[in-house]
Formats: structure tokens, C-alpha cells, sequence
């Protein structure tokens, strides 16, 4: 027995081992009035609408409940619509640090000081983040990349 002989008899798939999938039928429609969604479905496609400041009180919520990452995958998506708003790098600079991720945080703090470079406490932070990027190459890079990773270019 060869090797593509062992190959197709390990991935081969028989007639009974085969699975259908059935759709939906055409006409029907499903809808959620969810407070934060808006979803509808037609045909088995979903088209999913989102505000950034839906994205913010969701991922506020994942936040309260101690899970960043999920929340940070949230609120990416809305950093673009609403990259004037302070609350949103206040937000995201507290999932960043939460997770370990000073090169995004420090970034997130130069978006802040941007709106409010008087604030003692936050040019404080951004002195020892600093410290650290300039000590640790990957903390740089994440840094350098922060604006592709929040989706600004």
C-alpha cells in the first residue's frame, strides 16, 4: 500500500459517511429586536448593523464581567466610526492593559492625552509605558501596528 493509497483511506470520505445540509426554506425570515441587535435573515444570509455605540456598552458590559478579550474583539469594530471619542480609548486603554498589551495601551493613551493633554495621572502612565516599549522590541512593534490592529488604515 502506498502513500496515497494509506492517504485516501484515511481522508476518503464513503457515500454513509457523508453528511446533507438542508436550508431553509426561501420565504422565511427571522428577526431579533434585541436591544443592541438588529438582525435579520433572509434566505439563510444574516446581515448584522451595528453602531459604535452599541459596540461600547456591549463591550462595557464584557469589561464589568472580566472579559476583555472578547470585549476588545467588540469594540475594534467600532474605534473607526468613533476615533474622536474619548470614552473609547479610555475604554480600549483599559482592555489593553488589562490583557497585557502596553504597545496598544500606550497608543491608546497618546489618542487620549490628543483630547486632554493637560491630565497629570494619564502623562504619568504614558512616561512608564514608554519605558517599557522602548525596553521591548515586540512591545514597540504592537505599538507601531496598533493603528492596522484598531482599524484606522
Amino acid at each position: 500500500m502506498g502513500i496515497s493509497d494509506l492517504l485516501k483511506n484515511i481522508f476518503g470520505r464513503r457515500e454513509a459517511d457523508s453528511v446533507s445540509v438542508v436550508k431553509p426554506p426561501v420565504s422565511e425570515k427571522i428577526t431579533s429586536t434585541d436591544k443592541f441587535v438588529q438582525l435579520s435573515a433572509d434566505a439563510g444570509q444574516s446581515n448584522l448593523t451595528l453602531s459604535g455605540s452599541d459596540l461600547m456598552k456591549m463591550s462595557k458590559k464584557l469589561v464589568g464581567k472580566g472579559e476583555y478579550s472578547r470585549a476588545e474583539l467588540l469594540i475594534r469594530d467600532g474605534v473607526r466610526e468613533m476615533v474622536d471619542n474619548l470614552d473609547i480609548w479610555l475604554l480600549l486603554l483599559i482592555i489593553e492593559e488589562s490583557l497585557g498589551r502596553s504597545g496598544r495601551a500606550y497608543y491608546c493613551l497618546e489618542q487620549i492625552l490628543d483630547h486632554d493633554p493637560g491630565n497629570e495621572e494619564l502623562l504619568e502612565k504614558a512616561e512608564k509605558l514608554k519605558e517599557v516599549i522602548d525596553k521591548h522590541l515586540n512591545q514597540f512593534i504592537e505599538y507601531k501596528l496598533a493603528p492596522e490592529f484598531f482599524k484606522l488604515k
